[in-house]
């Protein structure tokens, strides 16, 4: 699954992309475990 991608250009992943990453994992986990299941939300620039 992915989740986010970004160039890495360094040794270290900036934290800012750490923290969307972990956003989105929330946000799938939380769907794919609702009774009943959600579906995933659209991505890109019109996605809600």
């Amino acid at each position: 699954m992915l989740l986010h991608i970004f160039q890495k250009n360094t040794a270290k992943i900036p934290q800012a992309d750490i923290e969307l990453a972990q956003e989105r994992w929330d946000d799938f986990k939380s769907r794919m475990d609702a009774k009943p299941r959600r579906k995933p939300r659209a991505i890109g620039h019109d996605a809600p």
